[in-house]
């Protein structure tokens, strides 16, 4: 009998748990799909530092599964080689910086967004 109460418990810990990561998870691709819209509003009224800022916040907002991140920095990295093209040194500067602390805020066990970084640090 205590057995079983204990594997009961445990079950239910578990299930706890689980329901907790979900929600998050849920949670951060909520916050990554407002921000990534954000920045698309930004970037449409060339309010560019502002797009970078909402671009970052979406790059940041990191969960599995997720494609904001990825096409945040697809859009950091194609603003950046504007920049570049159109010899704005400094701004082309800042948004490669701003993709690689994007890409190093969600380091964890391994690094997610790798191509970005090594992008962003040529």
């Amino acid at each position: 009998m205590p057995h079983q109460t204990l594997r009961r418990a445990t079950g239910a810990v578990l299930l706890g748990i689980a329901a907790l990561v979900a929600l998050a998870t849920g949670r951060m691709i909520h916050d990554g799909r407002i921000c990534f819209d954000e920045a698309r509003r930004l970037a449409d009224a060339r309010d560019l530092y502002g797009a970078a800022a909402s671009f970052e916040d979406a790059a940041r907002s990191y969960a599995p599964g997720s494609p904001y991140p990825a096409r945040a920095l697809d859009r950091l990295s194609l603003m950046a080689k504007g920049a570049e093209m159109r010899g704005d040194r400094e701004l082309s500067l800042y948004l490669w910086e701003v993709v690689r602390r994007s890409v190093l805020a969600t380091r964890h066990i391994w690094q997610p967004n790798g191509d970005a970084l090594d992008r962003a640090e040529r």
